[in-house]
Protein backbone atom coordinates (compact mmCIF):
# COMPACT_ATOMS: atom_id res chain seq x y z
CA UNK A 1 0.00 0.00 0.00
CA UNK A 2 1.12 3.68 -0.97
CA UNK A 3 -0.61 6.44 0.30
CA UNK A 4 -0.29 9.78 -1.40
CA UNK A 5 3.15 11.54 -0.30
CA UNK A 6 4.49 8.31 1.39
CA UNK A 7 8.05 7.56 -0.45
CA UNK A 8 7.59 3.83 -0.27
CA UNK A 9 4.88 1.11 -0.14
CA UNK A 10 4.09 -0.54 3.09
CA UNK A 11 3.55 -4.68 2.89
CA UNK A 12 1.94 -6.50 5.17
CA UNK A 13 2.39 -10.32 4.20
CA UNK A 14 2.18 -13.07 7.02
CA UNK A 15 5.54 -15.05 7.20
CA UNK A 16 5.55 -18.53 9.04
CA UNK A 17 9.45 -18.82 10.18
CA UNK A 18 8.92 -15.58 12.01
CA UNK A 19 6.18 -17.72 14.36
CA UNK A 20 8.85 -20.57 14.62
CA UNK A 21 11.40 -17.78 16.31
CA UNK A 22 8.67 -16.51 18.50
CA UNK A 23 7.31 -13.65 16.60
CA UNK A 24 4.47 -12.51 15.58
CA UNK A 25 3.48 -13.96 11.79
CA UNK A 26 2.40 -10.45 10.78
CA UNK A 27 5.25 -8.26 8.87
CA UNK A 28 4.94 -4.45 8.57
CA UNK A 29 8.08 -3.16 6.07
CA UNK A 30 9.14 -1.63 3.83
CA UNK A 31 10.97 -3.74 1.92
CA UNK A 32 11.25 -3.66 -2.47
CA UNK A 33 7.09 -4.80 -4.08
CA UNK A 34 6.41 -7.61 -6.08
CA UNK A 35 9.13 -9.76 -4.22
CA UNK A 36 9.25 -13.54 -6.18
CA UNK A 37 8.71 -16.68 -3.80
CA UNK A 38 10.61 -19.14 -4.78
CA UNK A 39 11.22 -17.52 -8.24
CA UNK A 40 7.39 -17.39 -9.15
CA UNK A 41 6.46 -14.17 -10.89
CA UNK A 42 4.08 -12.64 -8.80
CA UNK A 43 0.84 -11.84 -9.94
CA UNK A 44 -1.24 -8.36 -9.52
CA UNK A 45 -5.17 -9.56 -8.34
CA UNK A 46 -6.29 -6.16 -7.17
CA UNK A 47 -4.72 -2.65 -7.82
CA UNK A 48 -7.17 0.03 -6.22
CA UNK A 49 -6.13 3.64 -6.67
CA UNK A 50 -7.89 7.32 -6.58
CA UNK A 51 -10.26 9.16 -4.69
CA UNK A 52 -11.47 7.77 -1.44
CA UNK A 53 -8.78 5.01 -1.31
CA UNK A 54 -6.82 6.71 1.79
CA UNK A 55 -9.78 5.13 3.95
CA UNK A 56 -9.80 1.90 2.26
CA UNK A 57 -5.72 1.79 3.05
CA UNK A 58 -6.78 3.11 6.90
CA UNK A 59 -9.45 -0.31 6.84
CA UNK A 60 -6.89 -2.82 5.03
CA UNK A 61 -4.30 -1.66 8.04
CA UNK A 62 -6.92 -2.26 11.11
CA UNK A 63 -7.96 -5.55 9.33
CA UNK A 64 -4.34 -6.53 8.86
CA UNK A 65 -3.72 -5.91 12.37
CA UNK A 66 -7.13 -7.42 13.76
CA UNK A 67 -5.10 -10.77 12.41
CA UNK A 68 -6.26 -13.47 15.26
CA UNK A 69 -3.68 -15.96 14.05
CA UNK A 70 -0.78 -14.18 14.58
CA UNK A 71 1.21 -16.21 17.38
CA UNK A 72 0.78 -18.99 15.03
CA UNK A 73 1.40 -20.78 11.96
CA UNK A 74 0.95 -24.18 10.48
CA UNK A 75 1.54 -25.30 6.41
CA UNK A 76 -1.39 -27.68 6.61
CA UNK A 77 -4.50 -26.94 7.61
CA UNK A 78 -3.50 -23.85 8.61
CA UNK A 79 -3.34 -21.26 9.47
CA UNK A 80 -1.00 -19.99 7.28
CA UNK A 81 -0.45 -17.00 5.03
CA UNK A 82 -3.12 -18.07 2.85
CA UNK A 83 -5.25 -17.89 6.26
CA UNK A 84 -3.67 -14.26 6.32
CA UNK A 85 -4.55 -12.25 3.10
CA UNK A 86 -8.23 -14.59 3.43
CA UNK A 87 -8.66 -12.85 6.65
CA UNK A 88 -8.29 -9.44 5.58
CA UNK A 89 -10.54 -7.40 3.89
CA UNK A 90 -11.64 -4.30 2.63
CA UNK A 91 -14.56 -2.39 1.93
CA UNK A 92 -13.62 -0.39 -1.01
CA UNK A 93 -15.37 3.64 -0.38
CA UNK A 94 -16.94 3.68 -3.90
CA UNK A 95 -20.67 4.05 -4.88
CA UNK A 96 -21.34 0.23 -5.41
CA UNK A 97 -19.58 -0.82 -1.73
CA UNK A 98 -18.05 -3.28 -3.64
CA UNK A 99 -16.22 -6.06 -1.19
CA UNK A 100 -13.03 -7.03 -2.24
CA UNK A 101 -10.83 -9.49 -0.81
CA UNK A 102 -7.31 -9.07 0.34
CA UNK A 103 -5.08 -10.82 -2.40
CA UNK A 104 -1.59 -12.29 -1.99
CA UNK A 105 -0.15 -9.07 -3.78
CA UNK A 106 -2.39 -6.20 -3.67
CA UNK A 107 -1.16 -2.65 -4.90
CA UNK A 108 -2.97 -0.01 -3.19
CA UNK A 109 -2.17 3.91 -4.13
CA UNK A 110 -3.17 7.01 -2.50
CA UNK A 111 -5.20 9.99 -2.44
CA UNK A 112 -4.08 11.88 0.35
CA UNK A 113 -2.45 11.31 3.43
CA UNK A 114 -0.12 8.35 4.87
CA UNK A 115 -0.64 5.60 7.10
CA UNK A 116 0.09 4.75 10.70
CA UNK A 117 2.48 1.67 10.96
CA UNK A 118 2.97 0.49 14.27
CA UNK A 119 1.15 -0.01 16.96
CA UNK A 120 2.63 2.11 20.21
CA UNK A 121 3.35 -0.14 23.21
CA UNK A 122 0.75 0.18 26.26
CA UNK A 123 2.21 1.38 29.82
CA UNK A 124 2.39 -1.87 31.07
CA UNK A 125 4.47 -3.43 28.37
CA UNK A 126 6.61 -0.47 28.18
CA UNK A 127 7.23 -1.34 31.94
CA UNK A 128 7.74 -4.83 31.24
CA UNK A 129 10.42 -4.23 28.77
CA UNK A 130 11.97 -1.98 30.67
CA UNK A 131 12.16 -4.89 33.79
CA UNK A 132 13.66 -7.03 30.68
CA UNK A 133 16.62 -4.66 30.18
CA UNK A 134 17.50 -4.14 34.15
CA UNK A 135 17.00 -7.86 34.42
CA UNK A 136 19.69 -8.82 31.58
CA UNK A 137 21.68 -5.76 32.84
CA UNK A 138 21.80 -7.27 36.25
CA UNK A 139 22.84 -10.81 35.05
CA UNK A 140 26.17 -9.38 34.56
CA UNK A 141 26.13 -7.69 38.08
CA UNK A 142 25.02 -10.74 39.59
CA UNK A 143 27.16 -12.90 37.48
CA UNK A 144 29.89 -11.41 38.98
CA UNK A 145 28.79 -11.61 43.05
CA UNK A 146 28.21 -15.37 42.14
CA UNK A 147 31.44 -15.99 40.87
CA UNK A 148 33.34 -14.61 43.38
CA UNK A 149 32.64 -17.61 45.56
CA UNK A 150 31.77 -20.30 42.75
CA UNK A 151 34.08 -21.77 39.41
CA UNK A 152 31.80 -20.57 36.66
CA UNK A 153 31.25 -23.99 34.99
CA UNK A 154 29.74 -25.54 38.60
CA UNK A 155 27.70 -21.67 38.85
CA UNK A 156 26.08 -22.38 35.25
CA UNK A 157 25.58 -26.41 36.49
CA UNK A 158 23.58 -24.68 39.52
CA UNK A 159 21.41 -22.51 37.49
CA UNK A 160 20.47 -24.89 34.95
CA UNK A 161 19.56 -27.38 38.09
CA UNK A 162 16.88 -25.33 38.86
CA UNK A 163 15.40 -24.35 35.61
CA UNK A 164 15.06 -28.09 35.19
CA UNK A 165 13.26 -28.46 39.02
CA UNK A 166 11.11 -24.89 37.98
CA UNK A 167 10.28 -26.40 34.15
CA UNK A 168 10.01 -29.52 34.37
CA UNK A 169 6.04 -29.41 33.99
CA UNK A 170 6.81 -28.49 30.75
CA UNK A 171 9.69 -31.06 29.60
CA UNK A 172 6.42 -32.38 26.97
CA UNK A 173 8.48 -34.63 24.50
CA UNK A 174 8.87 -32.88 21.08
CA UNK A 175 8.17 -35.51 18.57
CA UNK A 176 10.86 -35.46 15.69
CA UNK A 177 12.81 -32.24 17.35
CA UNK A 178 14.48 -34.07 20.34
CA UNK A 179 17.84 -34.48 18.26
CA UNK A 180 17.84 -30.94 17.25
CA UNK A 181 16.74 -29.85 20.94
CA UNK A 182 20.34 -31.72 22.12
CA UNK A 183 22.26 -29.73 19.59
CA UNK A 184 20.65 -26.39 20.20
CA UNK A 185 21.54 -27.60 24.11
CA UNK A 186 25.24 -28.13 22.67
CA UNK A 187 25.61 -23.97 21.37
CA UNK A 188 23.77 -22.30 23.55
CA UNK A 189 23.88 -24.47 27.08
CA UNK A 190 27.35 -26.10 27.01
CA UNK A 191 29.65 -23.53 25.15
CA UNK A 192 27.65 -20.22 25.42
CA UNK A 193 27.03 -20.21 28.92
CA UNK A 194 30.44 -22.08 29.66
CA UNK A 195 32.58 -19.23 27.55
CA UNK A 196 30.54 -16.24 28.29
CA UNK A 197 30.72 -16.81 32.30
CA UNK A 198 34.42 -17.98 31.87
CA UNK A 199 34.94 -14.59 30.17
CA UNK A 200 32.79 -12.59 33.21
CA UNK A 201 34.91 -14.39 35.70
CA UNK A 202 38.11 -12.48 34.41
CA UNK A 203 36.83 -9.71 32.63
CA UNK A 204 34.71 -6.59 34.80
CA UNK A 205 30.84 -6.87 34.10
CA UNK A 206 30.40 -4.02 32.03
CA UNK A 207 32.86 -4.60 29.19
CA UNK A 208 31.58 -8.14 28.85
CA UNK A 209 27.50 -6.60 28.56
CA UNK A 210 29.61 -4.67 25.71
CA UNK A 211 31.25 -7.56 23.57
CA UNK A 212 28.62 -9.70 24.16
CA UNK A 213 26.70 -7.49 21.65
CA UNK A 214 28.77 -9.09 19.41
CA UNK A 215 25.51 -11.42 18.94
CA UNK A 216 24.22 -9.30 16.64
CA UNK A 217 26.82 -9.44 13.41
CA UNK A 218 27.61 -12.71 13.96
CA UNK A 219 23.70 -13.52 13.70
CA UNK A 220 23.78 -11.13 10.81
CA UNK A 221 26.46 -13.30 9.04
CA UNK A 222 25.14 -16.52 9.62
CA UNK A 223 21.48 -15.66 8.40
CA UNK A 224 23.33 -14.81 5.24
CA UNK A 225 25.09 -18.35 5.31
CA UNK A 226 22.45 -20.34 6.35
CA UNK A 227 19.07 -18.14 4.90
CA UNK A 228 20.94 -16.16 1.94
CA UNK A 229 19.48 -13.09 3.82
CA UNK A 230 21.02 -10.17 2.04
CA UNK A 231 23.73 -8.32 3.80
CA UNK A 232 23.15 -4.41 2.99
CA UNK A 233 26.40 -2.04 2.90
CA UNK A 234 25.03 -0.09 6.25
CA UNK A 235 25.01 -3.69 7.72
CA UNK A 236 28.16 -4.82 6.83
CA UNK A 237 29.80 -1.21 8.12
CA UNK A 238 27.94 -1.88 11.00
CA UNK A 239 29.75 -5.28 11.73
CA UNK A 240 33.22 -3.42 11.14
CA UNK A 241 31.70 -0.71 13.58
CA UNK A 242 31.40 -3.03 16.09
CA UNK A 243 34.05 -5.60 16.17
CA UNK A 244 36.41 -1.78 16.09
CA UNK A 245 34.70 -1.14 19.43
CA UNK A 246 35.42 -4.76 20.60
CA UNK A 247 38.80 -4.18 19.67
CA UNK A 248 39.13 -0.06 21.65
CA UNK A 249 37.95 -2.31 24.89
CA UNK A 250 41.08 -4.80 24.67
CA UNK A 251 43.14 -2.36 24.34
CA UNK A 252 42.37 -1.33 27.55
CA UNK A 253 45.92 -0.89 29.58
CA UNK A 254 44.70 -2.26 32.67
CA UNK A 255 42.12 -5.04 30.59
CA UNK A 256 44.76 -6.07 28.24
CA UNK A 257 46.35 -9.16 30.31
CA UNK A 258 42.84 -10.28 30.44
CA UNK A 259 42.69 -10.63 26.51
CA UNK A 260 41.87 -14.47 26.49
CA UNK A 261 39.06 -13.69 29.12
CA UNK A 262 37.94 -11.35 26.10
CA UNK A 263 38.30 -14.04 23.54
CA UNK A 264 36.17 -15.89 25.17
CA UNK A 265 33.23 -13.60 25.40
CA UNK A 266 33.83 -13.08 22.13
CA UNK A 267 33.28 -16.59 21.42
CA UNK A 268 30.27 -16.95 23.84
CA UNK A 269 28.71 -14.30 21.53
CA UNK A 270 28.99 -16.22 17.58
CA UNK A 271 27.54 -19.77 19.73
CA UNK A 272 24.99 -17.74 20.93
CA UNK A 273 24.00 -16.77 17.34
CA UNK A 274 24.54 -20.50 16.09
CA UNK A 275 22.70 -20.97 18.78
CA UNK A 276 19.83 -18.89 17.40
CA UNK A 277 19.96 -19.77 13.84
CA UNK A 278 19.63 -23.48 15.52
CA UNK A 279 16.20 -22.67 17.31
CA UNK A 280 15.25 -20.95 14.10
CA UNK A 281 14.89 -24.12 12.30
CA UNK A 282 13.30 -25.94 14.98
CA UNK A 283 9.80 -24.65 14.24
CA UNK A 284 7.24 -23.30 16.53
CA UNK A 285 8.11 -24.44 20.06
CA UNK A 286 6.85 -22.50 23.46
CA UNK A 287 9.87 -20.78 25.19
CA UNK A 288 9.55 -22.43 28.18
CA UNK A 289 9.22 -25.98 27.33
CA UNK A 290 12.48 -24.67 24.16
CA UNK A 291 14.06 -23.79 28.11
CA UNK A 292 12.95 -26.86 30.02
CA UNK A 293 14.98 -29.32 27.47
CA UNK A 294 17.92 -26.95 26.67
CA UNK A 295 18.14 -26.86 31.02
CA UNK A 296 17.98 -30.81 31.35
CA UNK A 297 20.07 -31.49 28.56
CA UNK A 298 23.30 -28.89 29.80
CA UNK A 299 23.23 -30.09 33.21
CA UNK A 300 25.06 -33.17 32.18
CA UNK A 301 27.45 -31.69 29.56
CA UNK A 302 28.50 -28.75 32.57
CA UNK A 303 28.61 -31.07 35.32
CA UNK A 304 31.26 -32.71 33.32
CA UNK A 305 32.38 -30.08 32.27
CA UNK A 306 33.14 -28.59 35.96
CA UNK A 307 34.37 -32.02 37.11
CA UNK A 308 37.04 -31.99 34.75
CA UNK A 309 38.13 -28.73 34.08
CA UNK A 310 37.84 -27.03 37.42
CA UNK A 311 38.18 -27.82 41.20
CA UNK A 312 37.23 -27.10 45.02
CA UNK A 313 34.04 -27.34 44.15
CA UNK A 314 32.79 -28.85 47.50
CA UNK A 315 34.68 -26.37 49.12
CA UNK A 316 32.80 -23.77 47.34
CA UNK A 317 29.18 -25.16 47.50
CA UNK A 318 30.34 -25.46 51.35
CA UNK A 319 31.42 -21.36 51.73
CA UNK A 320 29.09 -20.15 49.16
CA UNK A 321 27.07 -17.79 51.10
CA UNK A 322 23.74 -16.43 50.51
CA UNK A 323 25.09 -14.09 47.89
CA UNK A 324 26.19 -16.80 45.52
CA UNK A 325 23.09 -19.19 46.66
CA UNK A 326 20.89 -15.76 45.21
CA UNK A 327 22.97 -15.32 42.25
CA UNK A 328 22.22 -18.49 41.01
CA UNK A 329 18.04 -18.21 41.99
CA UNK A 330 18.35 -14.76 40.31
CA UNK A 331 20.18 -16.08 37.03
CA UNK A 332 17.96 -19.08 37.40
CA UNK A 333 14.18 -17.38 37.74
CA UNK A 334 14.20 -13.69 36.63
CA UNK A 335 16.83 -14.43 33.59
CA UNK A 336 16.17 -17.73 32.32
CA UNK A 337 12.47 -17.89 32.80
CA UNK A 338 10.86 -14.85 33.89
CA UNK A 339 13.08 -12.31 31.38
CA UNK A 340 13.05 -14.69 28.68
CA UNK A 341 9.25 -15.30 28.97
CA UNK A 342 8.69 -11.45 28.75
CA UNK A 343 10.52 -11.05 25.77
CA UNK A 344 9.30 -13.40 24.24
CA UNK A 345 5.57 -12.23 24.64
CA UNK A 346 6.66 -8.50 23.80
CA UNK A 347 8.28 -9.70 20.11
CA UNK A 348 4.86 -11.64 19.96
CA UNK A 349 2.74 -8.74 20.57
CA UNK A 350 4.47 -5.49 19.05
CA UNK A 351 6.88 -5.17 15.14
CA UNK A 352 10.10 -6.74 16.28
CA UNK A 353 11.79 -3.18 15.57
CA UNK A 354 9.72 -1.95 18.41
CA UNK A 355 11.30 -4.44 21.00
CA UNK A 356 14.91 -5.16 19.33
CA UNK A 357 16.01 -1.49 19.46
CA UNK A 358 15.29 -1.97 23.41
CA UNK A 359 17.95 -4.42 23.83
CA UNK A 360 20.41 -2.02 22.91
CA UNK A 361 20.29 -0.58 26.39
CA UNK A 362 21.61 -3.84 27.71
CA UNK A 363 24.99 -3.10 27.96
CA UNK A 364 24.18 0.63 28.85
CA UNK A 365 22.51 -0.68 31.86
CA UNK A 366 25.07 -3.24 32.48
CA UNK A 367 27.61 -0.13 32.93
CA UNK A 368 26.12 1.59 35.23
CA UNK A 369 24.92 -1.01 37.33
CA UNK A 370 28.20 -2.46 37.29
CA UNK A 371 29.93 1.30 38.56
CA UNK A 372 27.04 1.44 41.40
CA UNK A 373 27.04 -1.91 42.58
CA UNK A 374 30.39 -3.39 41.90
CA UNK A 375 32.34 -0.20 41.79
CA UNK A 376 34.01 -0.80 38.15
CA UNK A 377 35.82 2.19 36.82
CA UNK A 378 34.60 3.77 33.70
CA UNK A 379 37.72 3.85 31.28
CA UNK A 380 38.04 6.03 27.82
CA UNK A 381 38.45 2.41 26.46
CA UNK A 382 35.00 1.07 28.08
CA UNK A 383 33.01 4.56 27.17
CA UNK A 384 34.63 4.29 23.20
CA UNK A 385 34.16 0.54 23.06
CA UNK A 386 30.99 0.83 23.90
CA UNK A 387 29.81 3.17 21.88
CA UNK A 388 31.22 2.06 19.13
CA UNK A 389 29.43 -1.52 19.54
CA UNK A 390 26.03 -0.64 20.44
CA UNK A 391 26.10 1.71 17.35
CA UNK A 392 27.22 -1.14 14.73
CA UNK A 393 24.68 -3.31 16.58
CA UNK A 394 22.01 -0.52 16.02
CA UNK A 395 23.35 -0.26 12.12
CA UNK A 396 22.68 -4.17 11.42
CA UNK A 397 19.75 -4.35 13.92
CA UNK A 398 17.26 -1.17 13.64
CA UNK A 399 14.79 -0.54 10.76
CA UNK A 400 15.35 3.54 9.39
CA UNK A 401 11.68 3.56 8.22
CA UNK A 402 9.36 6.48 8.66
CA UNK A 403 6.24 5.83 10.94
CA UNK A 404 3.61 7.40 8.98
CA UNK A 405 0.00 8.84 10.58
CA UNK A 406 -3.61 8.14 8.63
CA UNK A 407 -5.18 11.53 8.83
CA UNK A 408 -8.10 11.31 11.53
Amino acid sequence: MKPTGAPTFTVYEGIGWRAYHGMSVLSVNGRSLDGRWFGAEPEIIVDLRGEGIDEAIKDIATAARDYPHADEYRVWPGPNSNTFTAFDRIERNTSSRERVTFSPVVHVRGGGGTLERQLSMKPLDTFWAVAVILIWGLNFVVGKIGLAQIPPLLLMTLRFSLVVILLFPFLKVQHGRMGQLAVVSVALGGLHYSLMFVGLSGIDAGPVSIAAQLMVPFSAVLAWAFFRERLTALQIAGMMIAFAGVYVLGGDAERAPQAPYLLSVVGAAFTLALATILIKRLGPISIFTLNAWIALFTVPQLLAATLILEGGQTAALRGADWRAWGAVAFMAIMVTILSHGLYYYLVRKYEVNQVVPLTLLTPVAAVVLAVLFLGEALSFEVVAGGVLVVAGVAMIQLRFEWLRRVPR
